[in-house]
C-alpha cells in the first residue's frame, strides 16, 4: 500500500490536462486518469475496479486469502482511504476538484452527509450552467461527455444517482423560438422512451421522449419563465429538468455517447436534407448549412412531421 505522503488526492483541473481517477488518488492504482468528469456511475473502469474489489472480499471473507496476482491490491477506493488518519481522510468533493481540502467526516457516506447535500443544492447550478466542451457536426453542437437520446434530449450524470436533462441544440434549432416547455410535476416519476417534455410554438405541441428513467426533482425556473433560453446555451444553462434515476447503468446503454453521438447527428442532418429535397427538389453538392429556426423559414415542411422526423413523436 503507498504510503499517506503518496497519495495523490487534491487535484485541481489545468487546462488541458485530465485529473486522476479517484482510485490512483487513494493509491489503489498507480496511473489512471479521469476523462469522463468522474462520472463514476457510467464509468467501465469503475465497474470492473468494483468488481473485483468485492471479489476480493468475498474470497477474503470465505477462504481467508486474496485473490493472486496484481488483482491481490484491488479494494475499494473507499476503504483504502479509511485506513488514514480520521481527519487526513479526503472529502469526495476536494477529489474532484471542486473545494480546498476538508475531511471525510461519514465515513465516505455521502447520502447521510449534510454538507454533501449542501453542496448538491447549492453548487449544482453552478455546475449545470458552467461552459462545456463542444463538438461541431455540419454547424450544430454537441457536449463532449453529455449522453443523448435519439429523440433530442441529452443527458448529464451527476452525483448519486442525479441527472440533468435538456434539449440538444440540433432540436432547438429545426424548432426556433418555442413558447413554452412543459415538464413534469416535481416527483412525477418518467419512464425512459415515453414523453416527458412539451414544446408549445404558436399553438402547436411537440414531444420530447426521456432519456432514463427516474422521479422529477427539480425543473429549471428560467426556461419555465421565458422557454427560449435554452437556445443560446443549450447545455448549461438551458438545462430543463434534474431527476433521480436508480438503475443508471442499465439506462445509458440506450443512448449515444462520445464518436456515436457525432456520427448519430450526422446521419440526422442527412436525413432532414433528404427531407428538404422532397419538398424543394436536389440541392447544393454540400448540401449547405440548415438555417437557424428551420421551422419559422420554412413552415410549408410541416410542424408535425419534424416532429416525427425529429423526435420520434408517433
Amino acid at each position: 500500500m503507498k504510503t499517506e505522503q503518496n497519495l495523490v488526492y487534491g487535484w485541481f483541473q489545468k487546462s488541458g490536462e485530465h485529473p486522476p481517477c479517484l482510485w490512483m488518488q487513494a493509491g489503489v492504482v498507480p496511473h489512471k486518469f479521469c476523462r469522463n468528469d468522474f462520472q463514476c456511475a457510467v464509468c467501465p473502469y469503475d465497474r470492473a475496479l468494483r468488481r473485483t474489489a468485492e471479489e476480493n472480499r468475498l474470497h477474503s471473507k470465505e477462504q481467508g486469502t486474496r485473490l493472486k496476482g496484481g488483482k491481490a491490491a484491488i479494494e475499494h477506493w473507499q476503504d483504502r482511504l479509511r485506513r488514514l488518519p480520521y481527519l487526513k481522510r479526503p472529502c469526495i468533493h476536494h477529489m474532484k476538484g471542486e473545494i480546498e481540502f476538508r475531511p471525510c467526516t461519514l465515513d465516505y457516506k455521502c447520502p447521510e452527509c449534510d454538507f454533501h447535500q449542501y453542496f448538491q443544492d447549492v453548487f449544482s447550478v453552478y455546475a449545470a450552467v458552467k461552459p462545456v466542451d463542444l463538438l461541431q457536426v455540419n454547424s450544430f453542437s454537441i457536449p463532449q461527455g453529455y449522453y443523448l437520446h435519439f429523440g433530442h434530449a441529452w443527458m448529464k450524470t451527476e452525483d448519486s444517482g442525479f441527472v440533468r436533462i435538456g434539449l440538444d441544440d440540433f432540436a432547438h434549432r429545426i424548432f426556433g423560438p418555442l413558447d413554452r416547455i412543459e415538464a413534469p410535476l416535481l416527483g412525477k416519476k418518467v419512464r425512459q422512451g415515453d414523453s416527458c417534455l412539451r414544446l408549445e410554438r404558436a399553438g402547436k405541441e411537440a414531444f420530447v421522449l426521456a432519456p432514463v428513467s427516474g422521479v422529477v426533482s427539480e425543473v429549471n425556473p428560467e426556461i419555465q419563465k421565458d422557454a427560449s433560453t435554452g437556445r443560446c446555451e443549450p447545455y448549461s444553462k438551458g438545462w430543463i429538468m434534474r431527476m433521480h434515476v436508480s438503475n443508471l447503468r442499465q439506462e445509458v446503454r440506450q443512448l449515444i455517447l462520445g464518436g456515436e453521438a457525432y456520427d448519430f447527428l450526422h446521419n440526422e442532418v442527412q436525413n432532414l436534407y433528404s427531407l428538404l429535397e422532397e419538398l424543394q427538389g436536389p440541392l447544393a453538392a454540400d448540401g449547405g448549412q440548415l438555417v437557424d429556426d428551420l421551422y419559422g423559414s420554412l413552415p410549408e415542411i410541416g410542424w408535425d412531421r419534424l416532429s416525427r422526423v425529429v423526435l420520434r413523436n408517433q
